[in-house]
């Protein structure tokens, strides 16, 4: 795909982080890809010395045809070196490119969104994690990667690691770990419960015992 043009500007100033990206491309035969226009702008702003807030925009669009926009909020929040959390939100919708016209999200529902949150504390003896992830069956950026659409999933663990304070054993491990996924309609898909019981030993050698059953749904019939 033959690249017309294209600009980058990236930097630092302050607390104040910034990204932008533009370019556009040719069409291409040998690939049957229309010319089309890229852009991407960051913006980011340090909070004290490890929490951060951020918001990112983007556009792809065809030269007169229709185009996809995206536009998300993210945070990070750490208020010491054990405790923190993140977050994001980020919305996506198609458009045809002709200010005449309602967008094609209004007229055939292409929009989605799609949200995280975490939160997670370590020390040494307690390490807990909680996450939930949602990104709606219609979500889909023109300039990112998405794994996996239509998908609610919750994730957490609580490990526990006390240490002897002396003997041969360095330090012990206990943990807990749940991975629950349905589609937005609130359908199974994925179930895991995974434990673990762990010895570590002060020569290097360790002995391990886990039990992890798992239910899976699988909607469609395939070969």
């Amino acid at each position: 795909v033959p690249i017309a043009s294209g600009g980058k500007l990236t930097g630092k100033a302050g607390p104040y982080g910034v990204g932008i990206l533009m370019m556009q491309t040719e069409a291409s035969r040998d690939v049957d890809s229309p010319a089309e226009r890229f852009g991407l702008v960051r913006l980011t702003r340090d909070v004290g010395v490890q929490s951060r807030i951020g918001i990112i925009g983007t556009a792809r669009e065809e030269l007169a045809g229709p185009g996809s926009h995206t536009v998300g909020f993210d945070t990070t929040i750490a208020p010491n070196q054990n405790l923190g959390a993140n977050g994001f939100w980020v919305h996506s919708a198609l458009s045809d490119g002709d200010a005449d016209q309602p967008a094609l999200s209004e007229v055939e529902g292409e929009s989605g969104t799609a949200h995280f949150g975490d939160i997670h504390y370590q020390d040494p003896f307690w390490r807990i994690k909680l996450n939930h992830l949602h990104v709606d069956k219609r979500f889909d950026p023109a300039l990112g990667f998405v794994q996996q659409t239509d998908l609610d999933e919750s994730y957490g663990y609580i490990d526990v690691r006390p240490q002897p304070a002396s003997g041969p054993v360095r330090e012990f491990g206990f943990k807990g770990e749940m991975t629950y996924q349905t589609d937005t309609r609130g359908e199974l898909l994925y179930q895991s419960n995974y434990w673990r019981a762990q010895a570590d030993f002060q020569s290097g050698d360790f002995i391990l015992l886990s039990w992890d059953p798992q239910k899976e749904r699988l909607p469609e019939d395939f070969d």
